[in-house]
Formats: C-alpha cells, sequence, structure tokens
C-alpha cells in the first residue's frame, strides 16, 4: 500500500495528485503543476517543445505549448477518487538500543538487530571487530524513518537509499538521478568491483598521509617557542618572525583539523570489506570520498604559500589533496593561463607561487589567432591551430607550439583545412580537430586528426551535423560533442567512436541550445558541462552533469560569478579532485568535482 500511496504524490507540489497527467517516463504530476513548468520555463518563447521530468530528467516532447496536450492518468485517478489508504507499517527496532528505525543491520556473529549507529559502534570495539554486519535480509524493504515508507529508491548521486517522497523533495534530490535498487545495482555493478580494488590503494594513502600530518605536527609543536629549522633567519624583521609564528599556529590548527578528518577515513575503511550489498559498499565508499573532499576546504591558501616550507610540509598538502577513492592523482598541470586572441600576450597564474604572471609571445610577427583554438600538451607546451584575421575571414590551416614559460614558438604542421571556432582534444598522443568554420567561413562537417609521434594530420569521418563553438570531452576512446552553433544555438549531442572512425547523432538533447561552453569528463561516465551562452547570447552560469550510460543530464549546479564565462574559449586543467579555469580578468574559479560545487579561488 505504501507504494500505491506514492503514486498518488505530485513530486512538484509534493500533495496528493490534482487532475494527474502522465510523462513518457512515466512519472505522474498535477496538471495545474505541468502548466507552471511550462510558463516558468519560457517553452514557448524558446520555441522549445521538450517537457523535462522533474523527478528523472528525461525528456516528453510536447505536441503544443500546453499541458493539455499530456495524456491524463485515469488509473491514478481513479485510485484517488476511490481509496484513502492508511499505512500501519511495522519497524524493526534496534536490540541495543532500542530506537525503532527501519535502516537496520544484522550481526552475523551475535544475531542481533542494530541501527547504523549501534552498528558503526558494535565493530569499532576491539572485541568484535571481526564480525561481519550485514544489511536488513531484505536489502530493499528498509524504511525512511522521516516517512515510514519503503527506501525502494537509490540516488546515483547522493549515493543513498530513499523513499518516493524524499526522491521528490526538490531541496533534496532535484535533478538527481533516481533509480529503483535493482537498476542501480546494475549500474553499479563496474563501480563496485572497481571500488573494491582500490581499497588497498586508499589504505596505504590513508596511512602515508597521516604518516606526513604527524611528522608535521610534531615539527610544528617543537617550532612553536623556539627558532626552528622552520622559522625566518634572526636577521628577518621582527613584523616576519611574528607573522610566521601567528601563520604556523593556523597551520597546526589545520593539520591537527585534517588529522582527526584522515582518523575518521581510518575508521570507515573496514566497513568496505564487510558489506555483501554493493548499493552499501557504494554508499560507504562515497561517504569517504566526501570526508576526503574537505582536505582542500581545510587549507587556507594564503597560509600555504607564504608559509615557509620544510623538508616535509611540501609533500603533506599533496598526500592530503589526493586521498579519494574514485579520483585518480591527476595534476595535469601547475600553470593556467589566459591566450589574448588578437594579440601576443597572455598571462599565467601558477600554482606553486601562487602568482599571476604578464607573458608575451617572443616573435614579433605572431599572434595568437582570434577564434583560434589550443590544446596543453604532456611537456606543458600548448598547440594553438587555426582561427581567423577577421570575423568575416575565412579559417587558417596554420598551428604553432608556444612554450609558456618563455614565450618561444616553433613552428608545427599546417592542418589540412582550415578550422576557426572548432573543438580541439587531445586524446592518447593524438590531437583532434572537430568541426568549426572553414576557408570559406562556412559552418563544416571536416574533421582531422595530428598524430604528435609522426607529426602529420590524417582525415577522420565528418561529424554528422557542423557546427561551431560546441563543447566537446573524451572519455576513454570516445568523443563527445555537445550544442554549438548550427544557423541557430542547438542542443544536439553526438558520439565519436575513435576505434571504429564513426560518428553517432545521439537521441538525447541537452536540456537547452547551449553555445561557447566548457565540457570535461570527470570520471569514466560521466561529463561535466559548464557556462557558455544560450540562444540570446544570455550567460549561462550554471552547469550539469552527462551521464553516459543512462544518457541523462542532471546535478544542476549555479557557477559562483557576475561575468560571462565562455569556457569554450578558456584553459581548463584538473588538479586532483578540483577542476580550474581562469577567464581575462584574471579571476580563477575552481569546480569540485567530489562536492559539485564552484568556487571563486583567486581574483
Amino acid at each position: 500500500m505504501a507504494n500505491l500511496n506514492d503514486a498518488c504524490v505530485c513530486p512538484v507540489c509534493l500533495a496528493a495528485l490534482q487532475d494527474p497527467v502522465i510523462l513518457n517516463c512515466a512519472h505522474n504530476l498535477c496538471f495545474e503543476c505541468a502548466y507552471e513548468i511550462i510558463e516558468v520555463n519560457c517553452l514557448q518563447e524558446k520555441e522549445s517543445k521538450i517537457f523535462i521530468c522533474p523527478v528523472c530528467r528525461k525528456c516528453t516532447f510536447l505536441k503544443s505549448f500546453s499541458s493539455n496536450c499530456l495524456p491524463r492518468n485515469q488509473i491514478v485517478q481513479a485510485i484517488l477518487h476511490s481509496s484513502e489508504s492508511l499505512q500501519n507499517s511495522t519497524t524493526n527496532k534496534c536490540q541495543a538500543c532500542g530506537n525503532s528505525e527501519i535502516y537496520c543491520n544484522m550481526c552475523n556473529n551475535c544475531k542481533v538487530m542494530l541501527c547504523s549507529g549501534c552498528a558503526e559502534a558494535h565493530i569499532s570495539d576491539e572485541m568484535y571487530s571481526d564480525h561481519i554486519i550485514r544489511s536488513n535480509a531484505n536489502e530493499d524493504s528498509r524504511t525512511c524513518i522521516e516517512h515510514n515508507l519503503d527506501e525502494d529508491l537509490f540516488c546515483m548521486d547522493d549515493k543513498i537509499s530513499c523513499c518516493t517522497v524524499c526522491a521528490q523533495n526538490p531541496s533534496v534530490h532535484a535533478g538527481h538521478s533516481i533509480y529503483t535498487k535493482e537498476l542501480a545495482r546494475t549500474k553499479l555493478a563496474a563501480a563496485a568491483i572497481e571500488t573494491k580494488k582500490l581499497i588497498p590503494l586508499l589504505e596505504k594513502r590513508v596511512e602515508s598521509a597521516k604518516r606526513s600530518v604527524l611528522v608535521e605536527l610534531n615539527q610544528a609543536e617543537s617550532n612553536d617557542e623556539s627558532d626552528g629549522i622552520l622559522s625566518p633567519q634572526k636577521e628577518s624583521g621582527q613584523d616576519e618572525i611574528s607573522d610566521w609564528k601567528k601563520n604556523s599556529k593556523i597551520m597546526k590548527s589545520y593539520l591537527e583539523t585534517n588529522l582527526n578528518l584522515i582518523e575518521q577515513v581510518e575508521k570507515l575503511i573496514p566497513n568496505l570489506y564487510r558489506f555483501n550489498d554493493n548499493l552499501d559498499l557504494i554508499s560507504q565508499a562515497h561517504k569517504i570520498s566526501k570526508l576526503s573532499a574537505q582536505f582542500y576546504k581545510n587549507f587556507p591558501q594564503d597560509v600555504l604559500f607564504h608559509m615557509p616550507k620544510g623538508p616535509t610540509l611540501n609533500g603533506v598538502y599533496d598526500s592530503l589533496s589526493f586521498l579519494e577513492l574514485n579520483s585518480p592523482k591527476t595534476i595535469e598541470s601547475s600553470q593556467l593561463f589566459y591566450l589574448i586572441r588578437g594579440s601576443r600576450d597572455y598571462f599565467v597564474y601558477d600554482f606553486r607561487k601562487n602568482e599571476f604572471q604578464k607573458k608575451m609571445i617572443q616573435d614579433t610577427t605572431l599572434e595568437v589567432p582570434r577564434w583560434s583554438c589550443f590544446v596543453q600538451l604532456p611537456n606543458d607546451y600548448v598547440l594553438i591551430m587555426g582561427g581567423k584575421a577577421r570575423k568575416n575571414s575565412g579559417a587558417k590551416q596554420t598551428a604553432f607550439f608556444l612554450d609558456p614559460a618563455t614565450g618561444s614558438t616553433y613552428a608545427a604542421p599546417s592542418m589540412i583545412n582550415g578550422h576557426s571556432s572548432h573543438v580541439s582534444l587531445l586524446v592518447d598522443g593524438i590531437v583532434y580537430v572537430i568541426s568549426g568554420k572553414n576557408e570559406n567561413n562556412l559552418t563544416a562537417t571536416q574533421c582531422e586528426a595530428l598524430n604528435l609521434s609522426t607529426m602529420t594530420w590524417n582525415s577522420i569521418q565528418n561529424i554528422n551535423l557542423g557546427r561551431t563553438c560546441p563543447g566537446g570531452a573524451s572519455v576513454g576512446k570516445k568523443i563527445y560533442i555537445f550544442g554549438g552553433y548550427q544557423q541557430t544555438v542547438n542542443n544536439t549531442v553526438e558520439m565519436y567512436d575513435i576505434s571504429q572512425d564513426t560518428w553517432t547523432l545521439l537521441a538525447v538533447l541537452l536540456p537547452e541550445r547551449l553555445w561557447q561552453h566548457g565540457c570535461y569528463g570527470i570520471s569514466n561516465n560521466k561529463i561535466l558541462i559548464f557556462g557558455g551562452e544560450g540562444p540570446s547570447d544570455e550567460p549561462h552560469r550554471v552547469s550539469y552533469l552527462y551521464d553516459i550510460n543512462s544518457e541523462e543530464f542532471h546535478s544542476c549546479t549555479p557557477i559562483i560569478t557576475t561575468s560571462s564565462w565562455l569556457f569554450f574559449w578558456l584553459h581548463i586543467i584538473r588538479r586532483g579532485h578540483l577542476l580550474f579555469s581562469i577567464n581575462k580578468e584574471k579571476c580563477v574559479i575552481s569546480y569540485n568535482i567530489a562536492s559539485n560545487e564552484w568556487n571563486t579561488y583567486k581574483i
């Protein structure tokens, strides 16, 4: 009966359905709520007949700009009129504390039912540390404490079980991918296998990070009351010594905070070996990942970069920053740069020195072409390709290498075709150039690739729809292209299979028409799409994730910035679980992959 009642709740107003309409995905909502969504999203003004389900984000194509075209759900309507169901569900009580909690666990050794808190305390006791805690025998029949309903759903974003009402709460799971537990287990099967493989690596990283922090804490304590090896030299001014002592105390406080976080992670790791249900395993791993993400937040940049560096302090920050279960230890570059197109000028933000540096191309006859694109190479050089001299001129075929550190440039082989406002991506030693405008200043479908080993360009299969200023990202052996301009701003998605040399126009559409945006593959099944502009050149100040497996968009998040961010033109790098980008105002912003949050990093 609980599931029957859940079907009668509107996911928008969270009240009993009134005059219910049904979407293609089988979710229901009130007729008036559907009408409000169409009005609020200005679908008629945007000439978009795509209605996005507020629960699962799947698309329903409207025949007109009105909720009248959505079919009524006569079955649910009949239930609403004919029944008033009450549910008196029984709950499992914790045999340790007596609290009623449906999310119970069974200790296989003691044969007692425990709530999640008592279960964690149980195995934390040395006497019971080898006991195996098993989730409620009926894995899918846990009950939400708040709503007293079955937790038969699983949120793929928050990695937790939830009931139908929780899933429909816009302040909790808005835009998230919610599946039945059975389907979630299928989709997360590969992730669970990989997570199990990573547990020993996680243990080693935790041990290493804890060892490094303890060394630094001992060093800080020994230097608190003396001029130790980390203190300024005696000839330094008293103000500098005073600042150092102040920063030293702050650093000690932050080290102690992070030691506490490490010890929390250390206690959670053994549970990863005990879970039988893969969803429990994924949930616990996600909890550890969120704890790990706090390491960046707990180190203030002004203290880190202005503290005198000791022999071991250099390694602590990196040890903590990359303590993430499901993310690789990735530092793509220590420098972030902004190329001023149409000039020889560019500026660099150096993470190691925490400073901006203005630079210039040494060759006085060469400048970064307007509407050109670039990729950063493993040696930190930049390959700049194409572009054009003026808005109405044809695209260039030329390319050259730039060393951002010195401003030196080196010739690169010219492309087969001219390209401007195109996509450029580096994948496994090959630079892919996709679409854009050609030598005649017309949107073209031509694509090509530069093999960096042989320094030769080769044509690859043409994209289905030529487009300018789309977003592009690579995941594994595939390239995904989103949106762009093609007579008008569009929302189509194409996928290029590198091994097959084929393009596929996917059935999925971007939630909105978008161009000049950025894209970045943040995992083996997710792409972040962010910034850019809409059809009326209005700034697009949000990001969302594209799930490759489910072909769905979710996790819409605001980008905290007042200026327009056309990430299509900007340099984007990954450092650990953070992405960084910089704009012409010398503003550096970061995106936290673990917490799905944007922040201003440096101005």
